[in-house]
């Protein structure tokens, strides 16, 4: 509620004040919030659209999930700064792995979400930030 009321405040908000509401939405599991944000949010910022991913995925929508999975792992790919191309499972936990979640639930709906798109996240394991 205060992220929204702070964003009709904002004249002119950035692609990061979306972002912060869409991760604000899915945290709260208003996934709709989170798919509806501005679209500058996922596109201005490599890593911002694994939240849309996670809330098509949670929300049901599997196919659209794993399109907009596809794209963003080719965006992800192009950025890749590691030797050799990350496969999707590789996009996938570097994405789970961005975040210093401290509640494993949060993290694990975050994993549930990939996972139910088809990814092999079985290695991918919670590290708590404190």
């Amino acid at each position: 509620e205060r992220a929204e009321r702070a964003m009709a405040l904002t004249v002119s908000p950035a692609p990061q004040h979306w972002l912060y509401i869409a991760q604000i939405a899915f945290l709260c599991g208003d996934y709709e919030r989170a798919v509806s944000v501005d679209d500058q949010a996922w596109t201005n910022i490599n890593y911002a659209e694994g939240w849309r991913i996670g809330a098509l995925s949670l929300l049901g929508r599997k196919a659209d999930a794993t399109a907009c999975f596809q794209a963003y792992a080719s965006r992800i790919r192009q950025a890749w700064s590691e030797t050799g191309s990350p496969d999707d499972n590789q996009v996938a936990a570097w994405f789970l792995h961005l975040f210093p979640f401290s509640d494993r639930k949060e993290w694990a709906k975050l994993h549930k979400a990939m996972t139910n798109i088809g990814l092999d996240l079985n290695h991918a394991q919670f590290q708590s930030a404190f």
